[in-house]
């Protein structure tokens, strides 16, 4: 079979005469392929064929297969290897095949494996995959015990199952860019649609909410029984806290029912104060309208109320819910609008 090493060439032939030359020639064919082989034999290294393809020579790194595959330096295969055990590189290793260790799986530099990676041990890849770590320092690890999905930190994830604590040493959590250090109160997130809240305390001066209002009617008419003695309308409950500035707006629509002539005044009570009065003199049957007004800081919560008296009594003057103009159950109010 014609080689790379030795071909004979039947010289010299059979019961031919022994020329020196013919044997010389045929002997030195026979060293030229020896000489193709490696000059010595070192135990555990690989015998490779040269660059140029013309003669074997030995690698530069150990072999070993014992059950482990060992290399010293780069690993390079462009098709399919396989080990029963151990396989590890001390450089770069790459495979243009499937690539599988029935034990672990090392090397110290680059790994490029076109195929897939399967360790028994220590580690599986399966399909097509790109993976670049490149770690400062030594570092561990450590994947759940389970089959699951990993989350990338720039990658949109919907998270299950997770508690996030802000107490933990060195958590943080953050809404649009600002951290949540603590919480007061138990219950639901508060959104700002529409919320409903039960049992809030609010401390300290509230900004930003704007010229929020709230206006409360007189729901039933309320009649002065004794001359001089204010008779209490419609009030704007419990609102604010201190530093507060509100304004406070009211309407008092009042009937002289019978008798003379009445004078009725009307005033902003804060509990304490009358912020704001006026009165008005109307003849027996006629109606009349008194507008209170006051602006003022508070010093804690506080309720307002709208309130009536008369120079007359015995119930024939009234605050009314209604108005002869046809005002229906709206005629007398108070409204607190707070504007700073």
């Amino acid at each position: 079979m014609t080689n790379a090493f030795y071909n004979a060439t039947g010289n010299p032939g059979q019961a031919a005469p022994g020329y020196s030359a013919t044997m010389r020639a045929e002997f030195q064919a026979i060293a030229a392929g020896f000489d193709k082989m490696p000059a010595t034999l070192t135990p555990d290294r690989l015998v490779i064929i040269n660059p140029g393809g013309t003669a074997l020579t030995i690698g530069a790194y150990d072999f070993t297969q014992n059950g482990a595959v060992t290399f010293g330096g780069t690993f390079s295969t462009g098709s399919t290897f396989s080990t029963t055990g151990t396989f590890s590189s001390g450089g770069n290793f790459s495979t243009g095949g499937t690539f599988s260790t029935g034990g672990n799986f090392s090397a110290s530099s680059t790994v490029a494996i076109t195929g897939a990676l399967s360790t028994a041990a220590a580690l599986t890849f399966s399909g097509a995959f790109a993976v670049t770590w490149t770690a400062t320092a030594a570092v561990t690890l450590t994947l759940p015990g389970t089959t699951t999905t990993l989350i990338g930190r720039d990658t949109t994830d919907t998270l299950t199952n997770k508690t996030f604590d802000t107490a933990g040493t060195g958590n943080s959590f953050k809404v649009n860019g600002t951290a949540i250090t603590d919480k007061t109160g138990t219950g639901k997130v508060v959104l700002d649609t529409s919320p409903t809240i039960s049992g809030l305390t609010l401390t300290g001066v509230l900004t930003g909410i704007g010229t929020n209002s709230a206006t409360t009617y007189l729901g039933v008419d309320a009649s002065i029984a004794t001359a001089g003695t204010f008779v209490n309308g419609p009030n704007t409950g419990s609102i604010g806290v201190s530093g507060w500035v509100v304004t406070i707006t009211a309407t008092a629509t009042v009937l002289n029912s019978s008798g003379g002539n009445n004078t009725f005044t009307a005033d902003l009570w804060n509990g304490t104060t009358a912020l704001d009065n006026s009165s008005l003199s109307l003849p027996s049957g006629f109606w009349g309208t008194i507008s209170l007004s006051a602006t003022t800081t508070l010093s804690a919560a506080t309720t307002f109320t709208l309130r009536i008296s008369d120079n007359v009594g015995g119930n024939v003057g009234a605050m009314k819910t209604s108005a002869n103009n046809g005002t229906v159950n709206k005629a007398s109010q108070i409204t607190v609008t707070r504007i700073a």
